[in-house]
């Protein structure tokens, strides 16, 4: 965390639990010793749903967070080179850095965009 507060950077809680969320589906994707956890992270479970608004399951928060389908997830997360970027890419635009956005901010007030 010294490293953030020195570059000025501010972590969400929110992009720190979605960050864990989509490093854990890699993990969990990767792993071939069993197939709980992908029964598990695929939320195939013969449990009826109770009354109201239906919730996300798992695979269906991740796939908002990344804008890939299941098949595309469980694909690009068996590389971990590539699942990094993605979990990167996909987390960046929640982490603030506090001198860009003073800077963005400044920028518009001098040109008149407020």
């Amino acid at each position: 965390m010294e490293v953030l507060a020195e570059t000025g950077t501010e972590r969400t809680l929110l992009s720190l639990v979605k960050e864990r969320r989509l490093k854990y589906i890699g993990h969990a994707e990767r792993n071939t010793k069993t197939d709980l956890m992908k029964t598990i992270f695929e939320g195939k479970t013969e449990a009826k749903r109770g009354r109201g608004r239906p919730s996300l399951s798992y695979v269906d928060q991740v796939s908002k967070a990344t804008g890939l389908k299941l098949q595309s997830i469980s694909q690009k997360s068996q590389d971990r080179v590539i699942w990094r970027g993605i979990v990167k890419s996909s987390c960046a635009a929640e982490n603030i850095n506090h001198d860009d956005a003073a800077r963005v901010w400044v920028t518009g007030l001098v040109l008149g965009e407020r």
